[in-house]
């Protein structure tokens, strides 16, 4: 599973070879796909071989919203159908025309985007291979690396919150910015594990790390626990007035819970699996309904 985006209308799930899910509120309306790639690409980028697959379309690693259009990134395939330092970016008013509005590079992943408010500046993160890699634009159409130093790592996770931009990532390292023109500011590193997901709450931010464990912060400077999932988790996802955080399939089952704003939480559904292949999903949620799109491509509601 790649990314997930959502207004008061509409959510979206993005995933491989172009594929964005549209749910409207107790349904998936339409699978729709972003156009073939098309501008200057770099055959010899360096990548592994996927046989078999859409080479034609870049795949979607990130979705966001900013008030008036979602942008998603994807990543463009090399020649030999691996993957490139090459990305796509698509804008769309509803989530179902898209068009191709850039093209940047980045690093060999890229892993969530997110809308600064502040300085109206879309903002992707991943990884230059060596440490974290950011990019900044406006518009989605012109596009600015952010220099980083290689001891903070990948980066996995971003979101924005009271007009300060958090991104997250390998080592427990989180940064933020309340203006990404101006700088960043790192807060104590959490410890060893990776931060896989950050979501905006009321009182400020919410990140769980790869054991599942919760932290939340009011300035993302000052960092506390809020708990532990029982299970480490794919997905969360803001939702109504708490969160919708999915886990990890184990013993052929993906957990969801609902989780509050102090990290309070509860499971509401036990999804059962055909089998153990499936590694992942994500959720999105709409109004108040949160829908979750499992590995096999196949749709679970509330």
């Amino acid at each position: 599973m790649n990314a997930e985006a959502h207004n008061e209308k509409r959510g979206l799930m993005v995933a491989d070879e172009g594929v964005v899910v549209l749910f409207d509120r107790n349904e998936v309306t339409s699978v729709v796909r972003t156009p073939v790639a098309r501008g200057a690409l770099d055959p010899s980028a360096a990548g592994t071989t996927r046989p078999g697959r859409d080479r034609s379309r870049a795949d979607l690693q990130g979705v966001a919203w900013n008030g008036h259009e979602f942008l998603a990134v994807g990543q463009v395939p090399n020649d030999s159908g691996g993957y490139s330092f090459n990305y796509i970016a698509y804008a769309s008013p509803d989530g179902s025309v898209w068009t191709q509005v850039g093209e940047f590079t980045l690093g060999p992943a890229a892993h969530s985007l997110t809308w600064g408010t502040t300085n109206k500046q879309w903002v992707v993160v991943g990884t230059t291979g060596n440490g974290a890699a950011v990019a900044t634009s406006p518009d989605g159409v012109a596009w600015d690396s952010v220099p980083f130093g290689d001891d903070i790592g990948e980066l996995f996770a971003s979101t924005d919150s009271k007009g300060i931009v958090v991104v997250a990532g390998a080592r427990g390292h989180i940064v933020f910015s309340p203006d990404t023109k101006i700088g960043w500011g790192r807060a104590e590193s959490q410890g060893s594990e990776s931060i896989d997901a950050v979501v905006p709450t009321e009182d400020g931010f919410l990140a769980v790390d790869s054991t599942g464990a919760l932290l939340s912060s009011a300035d993302a400077r000052a960092w506390r626990s809020a708990g532990t999932l029982p299970r480490s988790v794919s997905s969360l996802t803001p939702c109504g007035d708490n969160l919708i955080a999915v886990s990890d399939s184990q013993s052929k089952t993906i957990a969801v819970y609902e989780v509050g704003t102090a990290g309070v939480q509860q499971t509401v559904a036990e999804i059962p699996l055909k089998n153990d292949s499936y590694t992942s999903a994500l959720a999105t949620c709409v109004a108040g309904q949160w829908a979750i799109l499992l590995s096999d491509g196949t749709v679970r509601y509330s």
